[in-house]
């Protein structure tokens, strides 16, 4: 017998009354017994007090169960309510550091890169190349989790050569956010790229919090914006 049963049977023994007494008589009638607000049949058993009343025994168990419920219940809000975490990355040295300036860039259209619109949300950082082979499936599966993200700012840096490569590979993959032509690998070694594709995603504080390498999946990249705050 657990607490919550014991409990509510020291309770209920001592508001009821003592078999015989004019009390108990008055809630007997026609095979009946008054209790749990309801008449409810008489049933035939042995013992006196709580044990004597069937019904207590049923709302004592009812007690117990919604006590599990409960429990069960408030777990499980607790679980769901967990906030999600980072997939795992591989090492590197930016990893919980503040995110490297694209201050002073301009993009492959000719236009000024606009920095400021990266601070207080989460960013995803993607350099990439033509003669990358695994970009050929990162870079399409950025253009879709950018399409699904729109309060994600998402900024690709090309590492080409020619500035004409990387218009060609913008286009053919239709990619729609802004893309740095990084000719000089200036902003390849700001980030400490040694591979490709390498993919940042940086909190709204301006930390990064997730690099992925080049067996990353579109599947992590959705966590990490999710672990990021995308979507709240």
């Amino acid at each position: 017998m657990d607490r919550p049963e014991r409990a509510f049977q020291a309770l209920a023994a001592s508001q009821l009354p003592a078999a015989g007494s004019v009390r108990s008589r008055r809630v007997r009638r026609a095979g009946q017994i008054a209790f749990c607000d309801r008449v409810v049949p008489e049933w035939p058993c042995s013992g006196s007090g709580v044990d004597a009343f069937p019904c207590a025994r049923r709302y004592s168990r009812g007690v117990r169960f919604g006590y599990e419920l409960l429990l069960s219940v408030i777990a499980f809000v607790a679980t769901a309510c967990a906030p999600a975490a980072y997939p795992v990355s591989p090492p590197h040295p930016l990893l919980g550091e503040p995110m490297p300036s694209l201050m002073h860039r301009t993009t492959l259209d000719g236009r000024p890169f606009d920095a400021s619109r990266l601070t207080g949300r989460p960013v995803v950082i993607k350099f990439f190349a033509e003669y990358c082979e695994p970009c050929k499936t990162s870079l399409p599966a950025a253009q879709r989790v950018h399409e699904r993200h729109p309060d994600v700012a998402f900024v690709g840096i090309d590492e080409d050569e020619q500035a004409y490569v990387a218009d060609t590979l913008v286009r053919s993959y239709g990619l729609t956010f802004p893309v740095i032509h990084d000719a000089s690998n200036t902003l390849a070694g700001r980030f400490r790229v040694t591979s490709m594709p390498t993919t940042f995603v940086v909190d709204p504080q301006g930390l990064i919090r997730w690099v992925g390498g080049e067996a990353q999946t579109e599947e992590e990249l959705r966590d990490a914006l999710a672990a990021a705050g995308s979507g709240q």
